[in-house]
C-alpha cells in the first residue's frame, strides 16, 4: 500500500489515465472530497460496497485497520 500526503488541489496520477485530486477539505481537516477523472470503462465504487464481496472484503478490512493504526500515532 502506498500512502501519500496531498494538499487541497494536489493530484495523484495512476497509469497515465486516472487522476485523483483533493477537491475539498473541511475546516477541521478531518473530512475531504476527492475528484476522480478516469476512463468510463474503469469501475469506481466506494470501499464499503466491497465489504459485501468476500474476495474484496479482506482488502478493505486490512486498509481500514492500517488507517486506524496510523490515526492513533
Amino acid at each position: 500500500m502506498l500512502v501519500l500526503g496531498r494538499n487541497l488541489g494536489d493530484s495523484i496520477v495512476i497509469n497515465d489515465e486516472i487522476f485523483i485530486t483533493v477537491f475539498e477539505v473541511n475546516e477541521a481537516g478531518d473530512r475531504f472530497k476527492v475528484a476522480i477523472d478516469a476512463p468510463k470503462e474503469i469501475k469506481i465504487v466506494r470501499g464499503e460496497l466491497y465489504e459485501e464481496d468476500t474476495e474484496q472484503r479482506k482488502k478493505v478490512v486490512r486498509m481500514k485497520q492500517e488507517a486506524t493504526k496510523r490515526k492513533k500515532r
